[in-house]
């Protein structure tokens, strides 16, 4: 472009040079699109695409501001991650918080704080953005964390099966459980459910009745945050997303117990 055609494209308020191609690479085995010039709601600068980000639908927002990126999050969402060191560099909110906790965890953690200070990374309807203030070609530590960002979501089915087999024999099945509310913005609970059946003679389930002994301890130490029956099953839910193994088979011990149709004097026996 000569002198007096860039002069003129500045006059006007177009770009003097065009913005670089797009261009597609691929960061522990996650494909990416960045785009680099391009506007962004932090300005000009480069912004990280990859589509088909797997595990529950979720909207995370993951910066240093919540007024960039993200509209559909208000400040109440935010996200407590109970590390100091981690949030004192970067603040998270989301629709979920249960799953959010559980999506920010090792590596995550280290790859974001990594990516540097100017950026801002969001998920939403299974698509992982990242927007950096800096023009940057090939930004490593974004991609990284980015790719990091991706792989959690894939971890979750595995996680889930590993927490499924963990309960083999103890007579509860495993569920996450996910209650949706709000209108303008959606919200949604996540709960862990442990479910056992309830013996075809069993009286309608009155929850005090069986807090007695060892049960009560166990029920104590487990702290559901819900338990229902009708007269075929029991429900058993922990707040959030548990997949410890040692909890769960607590939890499946303590469902099983509250699931029987009276409390026998085993109810004071040992427990795990």
């Amino acid at each position: 472009m000569g002198i007096g055609l860039a002069v003129a494209a500045k006059v006007l308020g177009r770009f003097a040079v065009r913005p670089e191609p797009d261009r597609t690479v691929t960061i522990d085995g996650v494909t990416m699109t960045i785009s680099v010039g391009q506007d962004t709601e932090m300005g000009k600068g480069t912004v990280i695409r990859a589509e088909g980000v797997a595990g529950p639908r979720l909207s995370l927002l993951v910066a240093l501001d919540r007024s960039h990126l993200f509209a559909n999050i208000e400040p109440q969402d935010r996200v407590e991650l109970d590390d100091s060191e981690f949030e004192g560099v970067v603040h998270a909110w989301s629709n979920d918080v249960a799953v959010a906790k559980w999506w920010l965890r090792s590596p995550v953690r280290e790859r974001l704080i990594a990516a540097g200070d100017r950026w801002g990374f969001k998920i939403d309807a299974g698509v992982l953005e990242a927007h950096l203030a800096a023009r940057d070609s090939l930004p490593t530590e974004a991609l990284e964390a980015a790719a990091a960002l991706v792989h959690r979501g894939a971890d979750f089915e595995h996680e889930f099966e590993t927490a499924r087999r963990a309960l083999a024999g103890t007579g509860a099945e495993l569920d996450v459980i996910r209650k949706e509310s709000g209108t303008a913005i959606t919200r949604i609970h996540t709960l862990t459910r442990l479910s056992t059946p309830r013996p075809a003679s069993a009286e309608p389930f009155q929850l005090e009745a069986h807090l007695c002994g060892g049960t009560r301890r166990l029920y104590d130490e487990v702290a559901p945050a819900n338990v229902e029956a009708d007269d075929q099953t029991l429900k058993l839910d922990l707040d959030g997303v548990v997949f410890d193994s040692d909890t769960l088979v607590r939890a499946a011990n303590l469902a099983v117990r509250l699931a029987a149709p009276t409390v026998t004097p085993l109810d004071d026996g040992p427990y795990r």
